[in-house]
């Protein structure tokens, strides 16, 4: 695939592509400002059921890419494609250091052997910008 035109085409290709995966993984699509993908990596390799997803791994490889964004690809070998607790803070995570590194975290996919899910029109997708963590931070500081 060299191009995303849309979540329906992107999570298809995914699940072909990593959807069988025995063990818990966590895959990068990096992409350059018109969507082109410039790169698929792997970034974390877990066991049977988790995987630890450390943001300087992701955030290493896509600035030395000069990527302008990315989505982010994890795998539920269970064939379950609800997110976990784990999942859902691994997303705030990364939604929180895109904000401050400003590289663009377009969508969080949940994959397996049955389908996918996109995380990003869910209620728990929490857009956050560099002003509103200045905002909060200033408020901390007061106290």
């Amino acid at each position: 695939m060299e191009k995303v035109k849309s979540i329906e085409q992107l999570g298809c290709y995914l699940v072909d592509k990593y959807g069988t995966h025995p063990q818990e993984g966590c895959w990068i699509i990096a992409v350059d400002t018109q969507l082109n993908i410039l790169n698929e990596s792997l970034v974390a390799m877990g066991t049977l059921n988790q995987v630890a997803i450390h943001p300087r791994d992701v955030y290493r490889h896509l600035i030395a890419i000069n990527a302008y964004g990315f989505m982010m690809v994890h795998n539920h070998p269970s064939g379950n494609l609800t997110a976990s607790s784990s999942d859902y803070q691994v997303l705030q995570q990364f939604i929180l250091c895109s904000a401050i590194i400003k590289i663009h975290f377009f969508d969080f996919f949940i994959i397996s052997r049955h389908g996918y899910r996109s995380y990003r029109n869910y209620p728990n997708w929490k857009e956050i910008n560099l002003q509103r963590l200045l905002d909060i931070w200033t408020n901390m500081t007061e106290l």
